[in-house]
């Protein structure tokens, strides 16, 4: 099986990277940028077994309507987008071709992202004939996709928005963010390897409701909201840890 990827940017170039380091060779890309190795969509089509759509979300319909004049037969088209779903494949049982979204569930920063370890979910009629293409795979339905990828928007993206808040407190007091790392990568490494509430430390988790007032009395604007909503999460998990600790205190703090 050949892979063909239209769009050369750094999804596409990591899956192929990917696919070739598991002994599936690509056939190249068609980028209407540049960057390729085939001139057209119809070139890249003949050439490729497995079609992958690695474009802007908003980009994947209309590169849809171009493909679909090709012959597809037999061919696998599938798209990157976290909350699109195969059916953004209008009309693609015509073509006797198979749609599928396969969302690689990753923060692929770069070409050369490492991918080997990651899972992908895959979404379409048969996911049978793709689940080779990757060593980590699960299946979901059109219908979980949108909440599934807000589920990525937390563990990934807005994690990043901590760091950048937590970042520029730390600054703003002196820190620089040299001495803050190994905290987040600390309790990332904790995370990872004994789960969330085995993980959970801090003044929510003990308790300790005059430091939690000492913190809302400092902080302010969306830091401060940021704080509170978040705090009320921990206080959920500090009770599954030790369901017989008082917390009245705690959540006198943060009503």
């Amino acid at each position: 099986m050949k892979t063909g990827f239209i769009g050369a940017g750094r999804v596409g170039r990591a899956l192929a990277k990917y696919f070739e380091d598991h002994g599936i060779p690509a056939a190249g890309f068609y980028d209407k940028n540049g960057g390729g190795n085939f001139d057209g969509i119809p070139a890249l089509a003949a050439a490729s077994d497995a079609i992958f759509i690695t474009v802007p979300d908003d980009e994947i319909a209309s590169v849809w309507q171009q493909l679909k004049k090709e012959n597809l037969k037999n061919k696998n088209i599938c798209h990157c987008s976290g909350t699109l779903t195969s059916q953004v494949f209008e009309g693609i049982e015509k073509s006797g071709a198979r749609g599928f979204s396969v969302h690689p569930l990753a923060a692929v920063s770069g070409p050369d992202a490492p991918l080997d370890n990651i899972w992908f979910t895959i979404e379409g009629a048969e996911p049978a004939a793709v689940k080779p293409l990757f060593k980590n795979h699960l299946v979901i339905s059109p219908e979980q996709k949108p909440r599934y990828h807000a589920a990525a928007v937390f563990i990934s993206n807005f994690v990043t928005a901590l760091a950048s808040a937590g970042g520029k407190e730390f600054a703003a007091r002196g820190v620089p963010e040299a001495a803050w790392k190994e905290l987040f990568f600390a309790n990332a490494a904790n995370i990872y390897k004994d789960g969330i509430i085995p993980s959970l430390t801090g003044p929510v988790e003990r308790g300790d409701g005059n430091t939690v007032a000492a913190h809302l009395a400092v902080l302010d604007g969306e830091n401060k909201e940021i704080y509170k909503i978040l705090s009320k999460v921990l206080l959920k998990l500090a009770k599954e840890k030790h369901p017989g600790k008082n917390y009245k205190l705690l959540e006198k703090e943060l009503k």
